[in-house]
């Protein structure tokens, strides 16, 4: 009896193991703090840094080499957090709001074929706020407003927070904002609850949504979700093998591919890739 409860408690919790995921390279010291990560065609990836960085992207071959970089002139580095795209564009968020009291926050829009010929481009604005933040920053419970995950779907942004509440919810907040330049209200759709063990194993880090399904990346884990008619249902949880500071996700076929931040020497800042079963 004994023995057979045991193989039935390992079988349950096999379900709930970690999911190993391949290192394809090391990233170069140029992207130590990435923070968003994007596919542009079959053979490349597009990245950039988190704040503080110049207005730069990255883009990289397969291996996760740099092989062209690009300034984006007319725009700053506050704290760019995630970068998505539909067929002609690209849009990357600086909406990252650590303190939640931001009022600057932004989407910069580029042309996709301006990226691979040229040295410098300039980009549109989408200057947007949220629609049910009224303080700034909100109260310590309420503090739901810095996102670091934006994903393109059916002809509108979506947005995820990173909750930053204390004590720790584990509440993310989901927001539609358009495509279109100019000032935005991002428009409130739902509060997901993730879990509540600290931010830095479960804050939402970046995004991807593609063909109905919503996958978001936190430090831990990659959690799936159904999307439909603006309603995000939960199909499951991705318990990653390795902790870190995880920021930057894409999907390309049946593999998301992930980087993480440079930590220290013994953590540097990585490319891999997760076979989605």
């Amino acid at each position: 009896m004994q023995i057979r409860f045991l193989f039935l408690f390992l079988s349950i919790n096999f379900c709930f193991f970690s999911q190993s995921f391949d290192k394809i390279s090391n990233l170069s010291k140029k992207l130590k703090e990435i923070s968003g990560l994007e596919v542009l065609n079959d053979t490349c990836f597009l990245a950039h840094n988190d704040g503080g960085n110049d207005p730069k992207l990255f883009i990289l071959n397969k291996k996760g080499d740099i092989i062209h970089e690009i300034l984006v002139s007319n725009a700053k580095n506050v704290d760019w957090e995630d970068i998505t795209r539909d067929e002609k564009n690209i849009y990357i968020a600086d909406a990252g709001n650590n303190s939640n009291s931001r009022k600057d926050l932004c989407i910069y829009k580029i042309k996709v074929d301006s990226l691979l010929f040229k040295k410098e481009v300039k980009a549109e604005t989408i200057e947007f706020s949220y629609e049910d933040q009224k303080d700034f920053p909100p109260k310590k419970d309420a503090l739901l407003f810095d996102c670091e995950a934006i994903a393109y779907f059916e002809d509108e942004l979506y947005l995820f927070t990173k909750c930053r509440t204390e004590p720790y919810s584990g509440i993310c907040n989901v927001y539609k904002l358009s495509c279109k330049k100019g000032q935005r209200k991002a428009k409130f759709l739902q509060s997901i609850q993730l879990k509540d063990r600290k931010m830095k194993l479960d804050g939402v880090t970046a995004a991807e949504i593609e063909d109905g399904i919503c996958y978001l990346l936190t430090y831990s884990s990659v959690e799936i979700f159904a999307c439909k008619n603006d309603k995000f249902e939960k199909i499951k949880r991705i318990k990653l093998e390795l902790i870190s500071q995880k920021e930057a996700l894409c999907k390309k076929g049946k593999h998301l591919y992930i980087a993480d931040e440079y930590y220290s020497s013994a953590l540097k800042n990585k490319f891999y890739k997760l076979k989605l079963k």
